[in-house]
């Protein structure tokens, strides 16, 4: 145990950066963590946000992450037992290296960087992840047990999974929206709703002949409760 609460725990940093070795928890209540720059120095030893050496985010409530101008690595897994909220504002990307497990909603949002998800994210409720400018990238797979996920890229590509085609790779209860405005969609494994429809979008500045914009690698498969649109 390195930083423990068993209420609200909060950590702020007006101008510069918060780096804990350990992990980080409460029993009952928030995290909130907050660390903010005037300007963003790229390079992983000048990440605004580090949480290191097995280091770990549980909350016994919400969480809250919010990075200014800076990058967001937490290197091992991320539990909170209501909602993760995640926004970076400026330049700065997000890196979770291994799982995401929430009993609530996860919102996810960049302005000028990438999400990067070492594993798998899993939500009782709606997840959403959005980038204007960035790539969005999860490794095993995306579940939203009883809500809708939502993952946008403005300038970008989307890359999810690395499994065969009847390995659940993104799945909800209700609906799954993917859009890209300029970029790819690549799914590799089984994209499935229960309830909901499945929409996905991506597009390109001009035609070049033999590029595909959407994927749906590994002999994936699509699998919808309602309605598929691409």
């Amino acid at each position: 145990m390195t930083v423990t609460a068993k209420q609200n725990l909060d950590l702020t940093v007006d101008d510069g950066k918060i780096v804990v070795y350990g992990k980080t928890s409460t029993e009952e209540g928030d995290i909130t963590l907050s660390a903010q720059r005037k300007t963003y120095v790229p390079g992983g030893d000048n990440s605004t946000f580090i949480i290191d050496q097995n280091g770990k985010l549980e909350a016994g409530g919400k969480l809250n992450l919010n990075v200014g101008n800076g990058d967001l690595h937490v290197s091992d897994r991320i539990q909170s037992k209501e909602d993760l909220t995640a926004e970076l504002t400026g330049k700065g990307s997000v890196y979770f290296d291994t799982d995401v497990n929430v009993n609530g909603n996860v919102r996810i949002k960049a302005d000028e960087g990438d999400i990067n998800v070492g594993n798998e994210v899993q939500a009782t409720k709606d997840i959403a992840m959005t980038t204007n400018t960035g790539n969005i990238k999860i490794d095993k797979a995306i579940t939203s047990t009883g809500g809708s996920i939502g993952v946008n890229a403005g300038t970008g590509n989307v890359t999810i999974g690395d499994n065969g085609p009847d390995v659940e790779t993104v799945t909800a209860k209700d609906s799954i929206n993917m859009a890209v405005d300029l970029g790819k969609i690549i799914i590799n494994g089984k994209t499935s709703t229960q309830t909901g429809d499945i929409a996905m979008s991506a597009g390109d500045s001009h035609y070049t002949p033999g590029v595909q914009n959407i994927i749906i690698g590994l002999n994936g498969e699509v699998d919808s409760g309602r309605d598929i649109e691409l």
